[in-house]
């Protein structure tokens, strides 16, 4: 609403909430003469109706009540019945206070054929690897068709090889060559552009720090980990099964209708042939490959319950998850799609447990034992165990070893030279009356890995600490 207040050389039109001239007419020949864009008055003729004689500027206002926005500030000001002399002005401060992200306008480019535009981003890293060791994958989204190509990637720095990968298969499969790709101020991407000048693709970037201008693939990155999540959590499956479960998620929102395609599909869009359902089963359920052909004895069953992983993309079959931890592609599959082995047979893919048993953790480090048959035998916490005999001979390790061992304290004897007669030349121990000290270490900690050494290896410790502690032999 406005109102009108006549003078006797001009007249102006105002705003009746706020007071602001709205427009201002000059009396010529009687007749009040309106500007078009004449919006305020000269300073002279400016008025209050407090009858102040001088009138603060708008600005100033500004600066008094805290920078607050100038509606409030005229709000105020009419209030309280406050004149004041409308200026134009710009704030440095409010500026250098409260400057945000101005408004993303909607983009109206439109691309109508394949590969004209290639939105490009990497995601990652994941906070956990995937099975097959992947924490990143870089998306590649056709502008018109809205087609997204997924690679997983173990680093960053595979990003330009795979670009390269996916120039080959896209230009050669669509007939069409890539034109312009986008992407952020990523390094991996500025090392882009080398190569793309041999090729004479343009390299469009976002601003720093401004991924709303790559919001097409930013927001596909969204639409793929939700929907490969929301796959996880329904088949009850854990965290590193997430490359399976993205690519699975990529098939099928290549092949789901989108509004921005007018309810089409990308897959039909680009390869201009229609989607198909047959092949979607549930993600993460229970599945039966035909396993026949790796069968090794004839008695063997023909499949086996697995896990079912996704979509093979160069064949036409799917990835079934055996519980030995193979992963078998196969077309003869017959699918349990209710049934979730995570959920009900976890331990056939998660073993649990240690792969030593309880009834031996705690036993002795170093047991003795018959050479061609060896037992384990069970002790109490602690044991100390005697060898027996060494003799200084080759043929009294073999002595040592067929004997049977008994708990006592340590007993360690030094037995008298064998009596066979050594006509070799060379001077040895025997020859000259040196009596070696074999000591044998047994240990025993609460709970190490079992390991039975034979007699050579015992035999090979004994020397070995007899030539460290016999100073005449060092």
């Amino acid at each position: 609403m406005f109102f009108f207040e006549f003078y006797p050389t001009h007249c102006t039109v105002k705003n009746q909430v706020t007071k602001e001239i709205l427009l201002q007419g000059i009396l010529k020949e009687g007749n009040y003469v309106f500007s078009t864009l004449q919006r305020s008055l000269p300073p002279t003729i400016q008025h209050t109706t407090t009858g102040s004689s001088s009138i603060v500027p708008l600005d100033v206002w500004h600066a008094r009540m805290g920078h607050v926005a100038l509606n409030t500030v005229k709000r105020a000001l009419y209030a309280f019945n406050i004149g004041v002399k409308m200026n134009s002005f710009f704030c440095d401060s409010c500026v250098v206070a409260k400057i945000h992200q101005l408004p993303y306008p909607v983009s109206n480019t439109q691309y109508m054929k394949p590969l004209e535009m290639i939105f490009i981003d990497i995601w990652g890293p994941a906070h956990e690897y995937s099975i097959d060791g992947h924490q990143y994958y870089i998306s590649f989204v056709d502008a018109c068709s809205k087609f997204t190509w997924l690679y997983l990637m173990h680093a960053k720095s595979q990003a330009l090889d795979i670009f390269l990968k996916f120039k080959l298969l896209v230009e050669n499969q669509l007939g069409h060559k890539i034109k312009n790709i986008q992407s952020d101020n990523a390094r991996e991407f500025i090392s882009f552009d080398k190569t793309l000048a041999l090729f004479g693709i343009h390299h469009r970037y976002t601003c720093p720090h401004t991924h709303q201008q790559n919001g097409v693939v930013e927001r596909k990155h969204r639409h793929i980990v939700e929907t490969g999540l929301s796959l996880l959590a329904h088949a009850s499956l854990p965290l590193k099964y997430w490359s399976y479960a993205f690519k699975a998620a990529v098939f099928i929102i290549n092949n789901l209708p989108t509004s921005i395609l007018h309810h089409q599909t990308p897959h039909t869009i680009l390869y201009n042939n229609p989607s198909t359902y047959n092949l979607l089963r549930v993600f993460g359920c229970a599945c039966f490959p035909l396993l026949r052909p790796y069968n090794e004895y004839k008695f063997d069953f023909k499949s086996h319950i697995c896990l079912f992983l996704g979509y093979a993309v160069n064949k036409k079959g799917y990835f079934c998850l055996h519980p030995n931890g193979k992963i078998y592609v196969s077309r003869n599959v017959l699918f349990k799609e209710d049934e979730f082995p995570y959920k009900t047979k976890s331990n056939l893919f998660e073993p649990n447990g240690s792969s030593i048993p309880a009834s031996i953790s705690s036993q002795p480090l170093f047991l003795l034992s018959e050479p061609h048959s060896p037992t384990i035998t069970h002790a109490p916490q602690s044991p100390t165990v005697t060898p027996p005999a060494i003799h200084n001979t080759a043929s009294s390790s073999e002595s040592m070893m067929s004997s049977s061992p008994t708990i006592s304290s340590p007993n360690i004897s030094n037995a008298a030279p064998a009596s066979t007669i050594n006509m070799h030349p060379m001077q040895t121990r025997a020859k000259s009356g040196v009596q070696p000290l074999l000591v044998i270490l047994f240990l025993s900690i609460p709970k190490p890995p079992l390991t039975i050494l034979n007699g050579r290896k015992l035999w090979m410790l004994n020397m070995m600490h007899t030539l460290k502690t016999t100073p005449e032999l060092s």
